[in-house]
Formats: structure tokens, sequence, C-alpha cells
């Protein structure tokens, strides 16, 4: 009776072109897992700066007070750092729009990872009113817009508009219907 070895695995040529497609198949899906982890983060931004202010105006009615949100690298006072920073949320017991005595915050956003966050209208931080409405420091600006950019610059960049009503909403498009800038 003959046995007859049966060796079972790859030769070197066939390990070498399945390496190779391998690479090949990486290197192809490797920008797009790129894009999608950059789209993630953004999108993860956008909806913490919105639930921020959700809560903040939910706040504000609830508790018939004038409710105040601020960009704050040091999650205990309001500072002129940018909004990316960081930011809080706190009952301004006497409406000065800075975090004193008696003053509660409420919540503390941390820092956002690679997002710029540009505002113009709410540089300084605004209010919730006990309506739910927004008012900022400076007379007749009750809305704006915030703009948030990765590194990808203006085309992916993302917009979240602040209606004088105090409804976020979230877009692609700045308020006015132009492509926003980074």
């Amino acid at each position: 009776m003959m046995y007859r070895n049966h060796q079972r695995g790859f030769t070197l040529a066939e390990l070498l072109v399945s390496i190779a497609v391998a690479s090949i198949v990486m290197t192809l899906a490797a920008p797009s897992f790129e894009g999608m982890a950059l789209n993630n983060r953004q999108v993860g931004a956008v909806n913490q700066l919105v639930g921020l202010f959700h809560v903040a105006r939910s706040e504000a009615v609830t508790r018939n007070r004038q409710i105040t949100l601020c960009p704050s690298s040091d999650g205990a006072s309001c500072t002129a750092t940018p909004w990316q920073s960081g930011a809080i949320v706190f009952v301004d017991s006497d409406n000065d729009g800075t975090v004193g005595v008696g003053d509660t915050i409420l919540r503390i956003a941390p820092a956002f990872d690679a997002i710029d966050v540009t505002t113009v209208d709410f540089n300084q931080g605004f209010i919730y009113r006990s309506n739910g409405r927004i008012a900022t420091a400076v007379v007749g600006v009750n809305s704006g817009q915030f703009t948030l950019c990765d590194r990808r610059g203006a085309t992916n960049a993302r917009v979240i508009i602040m209606e004088i009503s105090g409804r976020p909403h979230a877009s692609g498009k700045q308020a006015d219907g132009s492509d926003p800038s980074c």
C-alpha cells in the first residue's frame, strides 16, 4: 500500500499574489475610511453643539430663568477663546453673562478634536431668555450661525444656524443660502 503525502498550504507564488491583492485593496479602501472618520468626527461635533443649545433652551424655559452659553477653555468660566476649545452652559442668576456667585454650571462641553468652530455673531456667547429666544450682548443681533470646518475645508463644512426663535438647525449652507467658508 502506498501512502501519498499531501501537503496543504500556499506556495510562495500564491502567498505573494495574495499579499499583493490585499495591499491593493487596502490602498484603495484607506481613503474612504479616512473620509468616513472625518465625517463622523464632524457630525459628532455638530450634534454636541446642537445638543448643548437644546439643553440650554430647555433649561431656560423650564426654570423661567436666563441661561448663558459661552466658550470656555477651563470649564469654569467664560473665556475669550474660540468655541472649539469647549463651552459651558450656566444659570446666570445676576444676568451679567459671567459665572459668578450663585450661578450654577449646568453643562460643560469639552474641546473639539480637529474641528474649527467659528462664529461672527456669538464670539462672546449668548443667552437663552425664559421664553426660549436668544439674545447677545450686541443689541439687534438675535440670530446667527456657527461654521464647523475640518482639514478638508469649506467643501465639507457644516453650519449650525441659530434663529431668533432659539431653535438651532444644521445645514451645509449658510443662513443666506451661500456656501460656507473656512
